[in-house]
């Protein structure tokens, strides 16, 4: 797919005179990359003088909400009468780091329903293409930020400001698990650089992030690890299972379990990694690898779900011990 010549329609529409109203959305269960290549974004038209209203599908997990611009994220759970507003009222929808509009669940349905041009900009894999008017889709790259970061440099790099730096290295930092995946180029690292002309402080976003545990998330992480974990013999494979009683009892908050499928990665041997955890409707299921290792078949194949090679995901509509089962002879099966 050719990315430049969708920057250059993209820069003709936004760079023209005109002013657009605009909506910028993500997948629900919003992490680091979708938040910051959907805020990245945000500010940027806004600078180009259009009105544009961010609209995240459910609550923001607390360490990313020192972000710039995030207390201007409308949050659809919250507010449906406002989104479904805006909606109606819409030139442009754009759509960071989901690939179909179907991942927003509740959500989509309104979506659906209006009738403003729609892009995506996403690396994630097979996108479904008769959604969109304008398709910008790269799933060799480390983020949906670092598409951003490019697409931004394109249109005017002397718009990227500090605060949209710091947006686009939170993607980047946050969806290639601190470099651990997904950068095996000079890319990413040359990004990085530039950001750090912009003036952003790295060391004090990565402590925003990572070392701002409350007291109950961190004594869950404790918990899935000592009281939890289990090991399929033979196999490399480490599991997590949690109840919604079990997160519960830890005052589980949006967040809390993100970190916890990638720690078993760090013991020996072990090559895939997985959480399994139970939420009012459904099962959350998390999967995790080392680089040889496609969990993203896992997902698709068994779950219905998707993502990418070392880090995947899906809902399950089922028991948490059916969901169990299941992940149990798929590993069997695939290796």
């Amino acid at each position: 797919m050719n990315n430049i010549s969708n920057f250059f329609q993209l820069k003709s529409i936004f760079m023209s005179q005109q002013s657009y109203k605009i909506i910028v959305t993500t997948h629900k269960n919003p992490d680091g990359d979708a938040l910051g290549s959907s805020i990245a974004i945000s500010r940027f038209l806004r600078k180009l003088g259009h009105k544009v209203s961010i609209v995240i599908p459910d609550a923001i997990p607390s360490f990313y909400l020192w972000m710039p611009d995030i207390d201007q994220a409308i949050i659809f759970d919250d507010d449906n009468a406002l989104c479904f507003s805006i909606f109606s009222d819409a030139d442009y929808l754009i759509a960071t780091d989901l690939n179909s509009l179907s991942r927003n669940m509740s959500m989509s349905v309104s979506i659906n329903n209006i009738k403003a041009f729609r892009i995506c900009i996403d690396h994630h894999l097979d996108p479904p293409q008769n959604e969109w008017d304008i398709l910008i889709s790269d799933n060799n790259v480390s983020s949906t930020s670092e598409i951003i970061y490019d697409l931004l440099t394109y249109m005017d790099p002397n718009l990227i400001d500090k605060q949209i730096a710091e947006c686009i290295y939170t993607g980047i930092y946050t969806d290639t698990n601190k470099f651990f995946h997904c950068c095996n180029c000079s890319h990413p690292y040359e990004i990085i650089a530039e950001l750090i002309k912009k003036g952003i402080n790295v060391n004090e976003i990565n402590n925003l992030i990572y070392n701002s545990y409350t007291y109950d998330r961190f004594r869950l992480l404790g918990y899935s690890i000592y009281e939890k974990l289990k090991f399929i013999e033979n196999k490399g494979v480490a599991y997590i299972k949690l109840t919604q009683k079990e997160l519960q009892e830890f005052n589980y908050h949006p967040g809390y379990t993100e970190g916890i499928v990638s720690m078993p990665l760090s013991i020996e041997n072990v090559n895939v990694s997985a959480l399994i955890s139970e939420r009012k409707d459904h099962i959350k299921i998390s999967l995790r690898s080392k680089a040889a290792y496609d969990v993203r078949y896992l997902a698709q194949r068994y779950f219905n779900g998707g993502g990418h090679k070392n880090a995947s995901g899906a809902d399950f509509y089922g028991s948490l011990d059916e969901a169990e089962k299941i992940f149990i002879e798929a590993v069997e099966e695939y290796l």
